[in-house]
């Protein structure tokens, strides 16, 4: 199910661009004093990664009393205000420079950039296609491409450019591991299986490899590949996500003790899914113990933390009925049908958006049922995406279709 859990993929996409765009190799041109103006905004850049501020200033004075390529102090004035967090001032920057020259390129992609960290999709979106199409191997261009299409609820296009980036560059963990995500979140498992072991064959570092296996192991056990799940998770670091899914897997393999030993050396996990998944595997063990008025308190205190998490509700249904007050868990059900009818509302919904990316109506529809059900982040997130659809919109821009892909 596409819910659109994942945080905006600009940050974890792109990475630290200014440490790319270093080793970029710019039009060396030298100056009598023997340094290049290209290496001068190498230096800036340097000098942006470590934060020394004084010394960016420095080089952009510097390269702005360069006339031999003009534009270079313009692009680093940019990279320090998209690394400080004001998109705004570098479009500003970026507006005077000459996009027709030898750095039409880079202009364009931190042109795409900041438009798309100021939530200005569509125009970020025109831009990087066009930086794509002239140049098709620009990986960064492809990298943002991706982002935006992703934030506008378009999952399709995005990982088309995803697979760009994946081909253009191949030891980086990061394009597979969030197509990974992507097709698992349009349960399209198989193909979410291949680029998370992709992504895990990568080595992603310390912390984002646990996140890797526990999403390699979610896509694994829908098909019902608990053994070869548990062969990646033990491979982890003991994080309560990584218990959790292990305990999700020893279950499913009928090994209760063993589940039940891992679920006892976790918290509760702060995710969502995870953090369900703990109340459900808790509550289900004591089930197969007939300790159902504990299984019952366990799903209970998970309903509080997690009010709109279906599974939970059901379950208390469920107990109810086992116990035999039938009135309440007839209460429950009715209740649980509500809940499970907003999922299956979400989930046609994000068909439609994945399919008309203009559709400002239906990413509305999206954000107000995430707010119903409890996800003010994922709704945030959808209402950026219809702005940006009315904001296209009202400028009159031609109406765009899904590609063939």
């Amino acid at each position: 199910m596409f819910v659109r859990y994942s945080k905006r993929l600009g940050i974890l996409l792109a990475g630290t661009l200014v440490i790319a765009v270093a080793a970029a190799g710019y039009y060396y041109r030298f100056s009598p004093d023997g340094v290049s103006t290209s290496e001068l905004y190498e230096d800036g850049l340097e000098s942006l990664a470590r934060r020394d501020f004084a010394g960016v200033r420095e080089r952009i004075r510097q390269l702005d009393a360069r006339q031999d390529v003009p534009g270079y102090g313009g692009l680093l004035q940019a990279n320090f205000f998209l690394r400080t967090g004001d998109p705004g001032s570098a479009l500003r920057s970026l507006g005077g420079l000459d996009a027709r020259g030898p750095l039409r390129f880079k202009i364009l992609e931190f042109t795409g950039q900041a438009l798309y960290e100021a939530g200005q999709l569509w125009d970020a979106r025109d831009v990087l296609t066009t930086l794509v199409n002239e140049q098709p191997d620009h990986v960064n261009g492809h990298r943002w491409l991706g982002s935006a299409y992703y934030d506008l609820g378009a999952q399709y296009e995005a990982v088309f450019h995803l697979e760009q980036v994946a081909r253009l560059a191949p030891d980086d963990y990061r394009p597979h591991w969030l197509m990974g995500v992507i097709y698992r979140d349009l349960e399209s498992y198989s193909e979410s299986v291949q680029h998370l072991q992709r992504a895990w064959e990568l080595k992603p570092p310390a912390g984002v490899q646990e996140t890797v296996a526990v999403f390699l192991s979610r896509s694994l056990r829908a098909e019902h590949k608990y053994d070869v799940a548990l062969q990646y998770l033990t491979q982890c670091a003991e994080t309560p996500d990584v218990l959790v899914e292990r305990a999700s897997c020893e279950f499913s393999l009928g090994k209760s003790d063993e589940a039940f030993q891992s679920l006892s050396r976790s918290t509760v996990p702060d995710d969502d899914e995870s953090g369900t998944a703990w109340y459900l595997l808790f509550g289900e063990i004591l089930e197969g113990q007939n300790k159902l008025q504990e299984a019952l308190t366990r799903y209970e205190e998970g309903i509080r933390r997690f009010p709109f998490e279906e599974d939970l509700q059901y379950r208390i249904a469920v107990v109810l009925q086992s116990m035999g007050m039938k009135d309440r868990a007839a209460e429950e059900m009715k209740v649980w049908e509500q809940k499970n009818a907003l999922k299956n509302h979400l989930i046609e919904l994000n068909k439609v958006a994945a399919k008309e990316l203009d559709n400002a109506a239906v990413r509305r529809q999206l954000a107000e049922v995430c707010r119903q059900m409890q996800r003010p982040k994922h709704a945030e997130m959808w209402d950026a995406a219809a702005l940006a659809c009315e904001q296209r919109q009202a400028g009159k821009q031609p109406p765009t279709t899904v590609s063939p892909r």
